[in-house]
């Protein structure tokens, strides 16, 4: 898995290196095109706002048990009546009883305001907590197609591989997870493993199918390990596709980067 943030790049292979930007204190980041709003950011800040937010919520709960009843219930404040009815009706009560009905139309207004303010507090933890999850599954399907080998790819292959991943809390913290097309997590393909399918082993099942066999080093149309039958093709120093071919967006995009590799233009074949 590729580090976030190193120290230095010297035991690294100059592939995964040169996505590595040198930062003002020395140390080197993954440089990640940011895709949808979604970047490689630090999450340390975030993971500390989640935190503190988890604390609040805590300490609200508990000050919410103050306005339970006997039973244990939220004291529902529409049993309280209409307060202006009350205050009329005691106009000509006794001082204690004015007390009781003011006391009690303190409290269900500051029982209002306390519940809109939990509500709002929710929503926002619900927001990070989205924010937390949709990082630790970018990061994780970076650092995927980077050990296969496709960094160079990875604004191709980002979006496909994270629609395959979900983070789910797992021990405590989130954890990328490869699902299927139900949603359902994947097992792995090893014979008789019942453990959960890896990103990586995701990543390897990719480079057999022939959409995206072109953006991995090695691989062919049919994953066996040969180049596609019109990569490598050229005639008056283009590299040639069908018309076919060209309307596949991955295969486009292998012809474009082989002829950029080779200095030549890509030409496509008339059907």
């Amino acid at each position: 898995m590729l580090d976030a943030v190193r120290q230095d790049l010297e035991d690294l292979p100059e592939i995964i290196a040169a996505e590595y930007e040198q930062q003002e204190d020395g140390t080197y980041r993954l440089s990640v095109q940011e895709v949808d709003g979604v970047g490689l950011d630090d999450v340390k800040g975030l993971k500390e706002v989640l935190a503190d937010q988890k604390d609040k919520h805590q300490k609200k709960s508990e000050q919410l048990d103050t306005y339970r009843d006997d039973k244990g219930e939220l004291i529902d404040i529409s049993e309280l009546g209409s307060l202006r009815e009350q205050v009329a009706k005691l106009a000509d009560s006794t001082p204690k009883e004015k007390v009781e009905s003011l006391v009690a139309e303190r409290l269900a207004e500051h029982h209002r305001k306390y519940k809109s303010d939990l509500a709002a507090k929710d929503q926002e933890l619900t927001t990070l907590e989205k924010q937390l999850h949709n990082v630790v599954v970018e990061q994780a399907a970076i650092a995927a197609i980077g050990r296969a080998g496709a960094s160079k790819h990875v604004d191709l292959l980002l979006p496909s591989v994270m629609g395959m991943i979900r983070s789910e809390m797992i021990d405590g913290k989130p954890t990328p997870v490869v699902v299927g097309e139900n949603g359902t997590p994947r097992i792995s393909l090893k014979t008789g493993s019942r453990d959960p399918m890896t990103v990586d082993e995701l990543l390897d099942e990719m480079k057999s199918q022939e959409a995206y066999a072109p953006v991995f080093p090695g691989s062919g149309n049919s994953g066996s390990g040969a180049p596609p039958r019109t990569q490598g093709v050229e005639r008056n120093g283009a590299v040639i596709l069908t018309a076919e071919e060209s309307r596949d967006p991955k295969k486009w995009q292998a012809a474009r980067d082989q002829a950029n590799e080779r200095g030549v233009q890509v030409e496509v074949l008339e059907e």
